[in-house]
């Protein structure tokens, strides 16, 4: 979206006629501007905004945001594999240069079995319920793999049989899941799940 906007009018010397037809232009374009994420001049609401829309802008922080002396809020490309570059929230403090990531990465998925959210800074938590479970490995696959590191991984177990236990495999943890290894499974027919959390960025 463009608007057409002439600077430096109306002219010293001009005759208000030569510029009327470009200030004209420039008070038409100022509404549409404004009503772009605003509510318009001639609404109730006029000058609150309906929307914010933030332009994604590089993959680093803009030069001028650093020190700036202003609490900004920018969008930039910080997806990654297998998720795409997709555009996030980032926040900077007046008095910082370190961009805060707001939201991501990708889409939420909240379930009961199986999902995965974000906290603000970059940090994923994953969760979910292998079912069923055997005895020995269960190799499970985190959905979406963390982009960068997984910090840290916590296993229990749903059985109805008492003494069964699970526990992560050590050395097995990365970006893309981890084994759980469970107790064996005794007597014959004892039903099992794996219910695990994973923390990560």
């Amino acid at each position: 979206m463009s608007f057409t906007y002439t600077t430096g009018i109306p002219a010293a010397g001009n005759n208000p006629s030569v510029d009327q037809p470009k200030m004209q232009t420039n008070t038409n374009s100022i509404n549409s501007l404004i009503a772009v994420d605003h509510f318009t001049f001639s609404s109730g609401n006029a000058g609150a905004h309906n929307r914010v829309q933030l332009g994604e802008i590089a993959t680093t922080i803009p030069a001028g945001l650093k020190g700036g002396g202003f609490e900004t809020l920018y969008a930039k490309v910080a997806g990654s594999a297998p998720l795409g570059p997709l555009g996030e929230i980032f926040y900077v403090r007046a008095g910082g240069p370190t961009g805060i990531q707001l939201t991501g990465p990708g889409t939420p998925t909240l379930n009961v079995n199986n999902g995965y959210t974000f906290l603000p800074g970059g940090i994923m938590i994953q969760w979910g319920l292998k079912q069923p479970a055997v005895a020995g490995d269960n190799i499970i696959a985190f959905t979406p793999v963390f982009s960068n590191q997984c910090l840290h991984v916590t296993v229990s177990v749903v059985s109805n049989t008492a003494g069964v236990i699970a526990t992560n495999k050590q050395g097995s943890t990365s970006v893309a899941g981890f084994t759980a290894i469970v107790s064996p499974l005794i007597p014959v027919g004892t039903l099992a799940d794996v219910s695990w959390i994973a923390i990560g960025y």
